[in-house]
């Protein structure tokens, strides 16, 4: 097929078992040696929802250095293929699990400082990714130089959203105002919410939330509040609290008329962070907890 005619298949990415996007290969420029990511599907092995997260991934192609161009795309009656930037390095959680304690706070301001040229660009272009978590972000440092890289937008929605969409939003990460499918109300600080409990996963190394039971934790997820760490500070928990602000229903959501519960959405996301500036200022000046060990 030309386009793809000049790459060669390295060899499958991540575990294929639990796949929802059939084949991911790592594949090489057989000329210039480029890496890229490729995703092929077959339509008669899915569900139409994820065929329209894959098509929308492809719709996603940016120029700017740490977000994924789309290098090529490929549509017919039986299969989808897609072609996107590869990012040397490993997601988040591995690179965090290989910093000391005491060097924990300090890296995580250089990874926001990092972050903060691509935060202000999909703010620019009104792109909320809407699936941040640790894998997806893409870590690489080369001596004193940090790399960092945001991928997967097959769930990323260009606000103010206008369209309805099936899509469930996983739970861990997803803010209240996704988990309840509120996509008119989805904006920046929505992935806000998910940078705060991705630190929170970080530094206590759980989801502050997780239960076996779905819907308890789902219930959790939307309407309580963070519990008190174990291992941040003081002032890196009232940034996580800031981040992930959400308001505390004092009836489950859907027993509320749909503009009250907007309403009560939308007052809690004004809790925020306003712009990717204020949370580094704010970051910049938390202290580290004095750590007696190492």
């Amino acid at each position: 097929m030309e386009g793809l005619s000049k790459y060669r298949i390295l060899h499958e990415l991540g575990s294929q078992k639990n796949r929802k996007f059939g084949k991911v290969y790592l594949i090489e420029h057989s000329e210039n040696g480029i890496k890229a990511v490729l995703k092929h599907l077959r339509k008669d092995s899915v569900k139409e929802t994820i065929i329209e997260r894959l098509k929308s991934e492809a719709s996603f192609d940016f120029e700017m250095t740490g977000l994924p161009k789309t290098l090529f795309f490929h549509e017919n009656e039986t299969e989808i293929i897609l072609v996107k930037e590869y990012f040397e390095g490993v997601t988040l959680d591995s690179f965090w699990k290989e910093i000391r304690k005491k060097d924990r706070l300090n890296t995580l301001k250089s990874i926001f400082n990092q972050l903060a040229p691509i935060f202000h660009h999909l703010k620019e272009q009104s792109i909320a990714h809407c699936d941040l978590k640790p894998s997806n972000i893409i870590v690489r440092q080369n001596e004193n130089e940090l790399f960092v890289a945001l991928i997967d937008f097959g769930m990323a929605i260009r606000y103010p959203a206008q369209e309805q969409r099936s899509i469930l939003f996983p739970l861990g990460y997803a803010a209240p105002e996704l988990l309840l499918n509120e996509l008119e109300l989805i904006d920046d600080r929505t992935d806000f919410y998910s940078l705060g409990i991705i630190i929170w996963r970080l530094y206590e190394n759980k989801l502050p939330f997780m239960h076996p039971n779905p819907s308890i934790y789902t219930n959790l997820q939307i309407n309580h509040p963070l519990p008190e760490p174990d291992y941040m500070s003081k002032g890196l928990f009232n940034l996580v609290k800031k981040l992930s602000a959400k308001h505390t229903f004092n009836l489950p959501p859907n027993q509320l008329k749909s503009e009250q519960c907007r309403m009560n959405l939308k007052a809690a996301m004004n809790e925020r962070p306003s712009n990717f500036s204020e949370i580094l200022a704010e970051l910049n000046e938390v202290k580290d907890r004095k750590w007696l060990f190492f």
